[in-house]
């Protein structure tokens, strides 16, 4: 079960990176709802991603 939490979290990472990635070009575009909504997000994938890996080098 842990791999695939591990799995699912580093998809979603790769993810969120491509998304930043497409919108770049384009990011005095988008309205302020949508600037927020990717930023709120980016911090709901990013944060339990890195308290797992810091979680993961504690534990071992």
């Amino acid at each position: 079960m842990n791999t695939i939490f591990t799995i699912m979290s580093i998809i979603s990472v790769i993810g969120i990176i491509l998304v930043w990635c497409s919108f770049w070009k384009n990011l005095k575009q988008l309205t302020i709802f949508q600037k927020t909504s990717l930023l709120i997000t980016s911090v709901g994938i990013l944060i339990p991603f890195i308290v797992g890996f810091i979680n993961g080098f504690l534990g071992h």
